[in-house]
């Protein structure tokens, strides 16, 4: 599908929608290709070709290949889970889960304390603080001994909504981070960073995988097709090629 859109020599992009995630171009053969916005404008800050246009990035993803390495980040409700593509190929993942949650209540241990400005003194609450230090620890052994493959990578993904994303990324006011955890975790301004743009489910490998998949596919319509898929529940991957289309990788990823 790259290598069909990088020979569309009247391909040109369609005016998005105020908020719309996808961005739409259009062949001489009369076919429209879908891709991620936020995909796009990744590549362009990691190729350094920010100043061009939409189209011309379509047209160099050919040569971008497989020759990628990136990372993937989800994490919410007391789990984790992440994962590095070369390509298509995942060449390592994690994931952990730990009792962080307040059982029927719902929401961290830490947001309650920090919401109250008191720590309850329960047997629950203790467990529940021990395990999120446990589960900071484990995200800060991970990123230790990724580091060097962390280093190379040109776009980081994240899902990791709320206080989530602290035990990845070091604030300069955060008070628990030690050296070593300051020294694993990301910059707060590292460029490298993005948001999946799209909803993601339960912090599990399954999740990471559809993340990747769904980020590196382009869809292909007829003009008269169906509009640009959405993302919005886990069966999305599968049921966005309609009957008649096709989907193509995005230098040569798997398609949805």
């Amino acid at each position: 599908a790259a290598a069909a859109a990088a020979s569309g020599a009247g391909a040109e992009s369609d005016a998005r929608a105020p908020r719309e995630p996808v961005v739409a171009f259009h062949t001489d053969a009369g076919q429209r290709l879908t891709l991620w916005l936020s995909m796009l404008e990744a590549i362009a800050v990691a190729e350094r070709r920010c100043a061009e246009s939409p189209t011309a990035l379509l047209r160099g993803l050919a040569s971008i290949g497989n020759h990628r390495l990136w990372c993937f980040i989800v994490a919410h409700g007391g789990r984790f889970s992440a994962a590095l593509f070369d390509g298509n190929k995942c060449i390592a993942h994690r994931t952990r889960h730990r009792y962080t949650v307040r059982r029927k209540q719902g929401g961290s241990q830490a947001a309650r304390d920090k919401s109250s400005g008191t720590s309850t003194h329960s047997a629950g609450a203790s467990i529940r603080r021990q395990m999120e230090v446990k589960l900071r620890d484990d995200i800060v052994t991970m990123l230790t001994e990724w580091k060097s493959h962390v280093a190379k990578c040109s776009v980081v993904w994240m899902h990791t909504p709320g206080e989530n994303k602290k035990y990845f990324v070091h604030y300069d006011n955060e008070k628990g981070d030690d050296a070593r955890a300051v020294a694993a975790k990301f910059a707060k301004n590292d460029s490298r960073i993005r948001r999946i743009p799209f909803n993601i489910h339960r912090a599990t490998f399954a999740e990471v995988v559809r993340a990747h998949q769904w980020l590196t596919s382009m869809h292909v319509y007829a003009d008269d097709g169906p509009p640009p898929p959405a993302a919005a529940s886990s069966s999305a991957t599968t049921a966005a090629t309609p009957s008649g289309g096709g989907g193509g990788g995005v230098g040569g990823a798997a398609g949805a």
